[in-house]
């Protein structure tokens, strides 16, 4: 099958080529560039099936790049082979910078521990690649694609042992400055040991916490501190059952149970595990072109997405996220994650 371009010049295509397949045919970047496409002068879409004799032209934008969906819609394999290759180079970037951002993380968390260890504790990038270097990680961005991949249950341990350390001083120093403990505040009068003792009844055998019986405002996630359990009656069939709800010591419905002198239990976590609990994050951004998609694609390597929302104002912009994760710590990781992307300024956890 034979199409031509607009200036006279004509590819040689399979039947039942499509746009992509020309666009790579004519050259790689004009490929991997293109934006749109008109054929015959009329615009169509990427996915259209070129016919003997079509006029093609491509309209290309240096900031333009493949969405995954061209690999359904091309036909030729080496326009496949092209995408691939692309997409490949795409995701070890990806997964560098994302296994950069949790050694940065980790660096920032243990200084005190590195300061006392080596004498020293990198903060300029070069200075962390030499230190890495020095403690025999030639190739940084190998260890830090196997850092991204890492699962989020074992990630902590396999920073300490990277850097040789206690892995109880770390956790000492995990649970003082936790990143997700940056949260939009809802005020309380009084501290949560107040809170708890000033219930009617406080029971000490802690509850279980699961994702069935979270707080759909506050959104506890597995591992989240301090959090308790307050108890609501339900009725089942003609007799009346006690339940209770995990919230986060934020909710406004901890201050409010407290006033009413409901009774509230502590709660234990269990061992991460298949279950996974939804949180709700806001991020603040200066809006630029491909910011949501950006933003998204870090969300979703680092968990579920459930919903997504945006709103732009002037050059201002506020994303949020509805997403799923297994344990604080994966909601850690992600909240630093994005904070990584060009453009964001903050990424808090809020209550609906």
């Amino acid at each position: 099958m034979f199409v031509f371009l607009r200036d006279g010049k004509i590819l040689n295509l399979l039947r039942g080529a499509t746009i992509i397949d020309a666009a790579f045919a004519i050259h790689t970047e004009v490929g991997l560039q293109m934006k749109a496409a008109e054929i015959n002068g009329l615009q169509k879409p990427l996915s259209y099936e070129l016919v003997n004799g079509d006029v093609v032209s491509i309209l290309t934008d240096a900031e333009s790049r493949p969405s995954l969906d061209w690999m359904r819609f091309s036909r030729a394999r080496s326009t496949r082979a092209k995408l691939r290759s692309y997409f490949r180079v795409q995701q070890r970037a990806t997964d560098v910078q994302k296994g950069w951002l949790h050694l940065k993380a980790f660096v920032d968390l243990c200084e005190p521990l590195l300061l006392e260890q080596y004498g020293e504790a990198p903060c300029a990038d070069s200075e962390l690649r030499e230190f890495l270097v020095d403690l025999g990680h030639e190739n940084v961005d190998e260890l830090c694609t196997t850092l991204a991949r890492t699962q989020v249950a074992t990630l902590q341990t396999t920073l300490a042992q990277l850097f040789n350390l206690r892995m109880d001083q770390v956790d000492a120093l995990a649970q003082r400055h936790h990143p997700i403990n940056r949260v939009q505040k809802v005020p309380l009068v009084l501290p949560l040991k107040q809170i708890t003792e000033s219930a009617n009844s406080f029971a000490l055998t802690p509850i279980l916490g699961t994702p069935a019986n979270m707080c759909p405002c506050c959104m506890p996630v597995l591992g989240d501190a301090p959090v308790v359990g307050i108890a609501c009656t339900s009725v089942e069939g003609n007799a009346p059952s006690k339940d209770f709800v995990v919230h986060r010591s934020e909710c406004s419905e901890v201050l409010k149970a407290s006033v009413e002198g409901c009774e509230m239990v502590p709660v234990q976590w269990g061992a991460p595990g298949l279950e996974e609990y939804a949180s709700e994050l806001q991020v603040l951004c200066d809006d630029r072109k491909f910011l949501l998609r950006d933003v998204s694609d870090v969300v979703s390597l680092g968990s579920e997405i459930l919903r997504t929302s945006s709103q732009t104002i002037n050059d201002k912009a506020a994303l949020q996220f509805k997403v799923k994760v297994a344990s604080s710590q994966q909601l850690c990781d992600l909240v630093t994650a994005i904070l990584g992307v060009s453009g964001v300024t903050s990424c808090d956890r809020i209550e609906l």
